[in-house]
């Protein structure tokens, strides 16, 4: 029967391979802090917010499309904007929005494909989102 012991040399949270510590959910411990402090300048890693919109631009091309695109850039750039103040960035609500701006995406995606239907459901997903997270938070 294997040993539940932590292998000799190793602290709590720390993996006994590389010595990483690990935040809950498998994340190396540091990784949001180092890029979601306030006053921190180096937000390289917001760059790949750009990723999907690059995705979405055949969606562009059936006015839904081009409709929730005009809804999801300008969110995007709101929770960006929550990060990124000089005096207080509001982390929490940044999360939080970009969570629930996942469901503008997935709307965003399927109004490419032409289905209107699952679109707007989308749609209702990222306003359901906002809602719960008053009463369940996000981070």
């Amino acid at each position: 029967m294997a040993s539940l012991k932590r292998p000799t040399g190793t602290k709590a949270g720390e993996s006994p391979t590389m010595r990483t510590r690990y935040a809950p959910g498998g994340v190396p411990a540091g990784t949001a802090r180092f890029t979601l402090v306030p006053g921190n300048r180096n937000a390289w890693p917001l760059a790949l917010l750009a990723a999907p919109f690059v995705y979405a631009i055949p969606a562009l091309t059936r006015p839904l499309g081009a409709a929730l695109s005009l809804g999801f850039l300008p969110w995007v750039g709101y929770a960006v904007s929550l990060l990124l103040r000089r005096q207080r960035a509001n982390i929490p609500r940044a999360v939080v929005s970009l969570i629930a701006g996942i469901s503008l995406l997935d709307a965003l995606l399927i109004a490419g494909t032409g289905r209107t239907g699952p679109a707007l459901a989308g749609v209702a997903g990222f306003a359901l989102t906002l809602a719960l997270q008053r009463f369940v938070r996000g981070t």
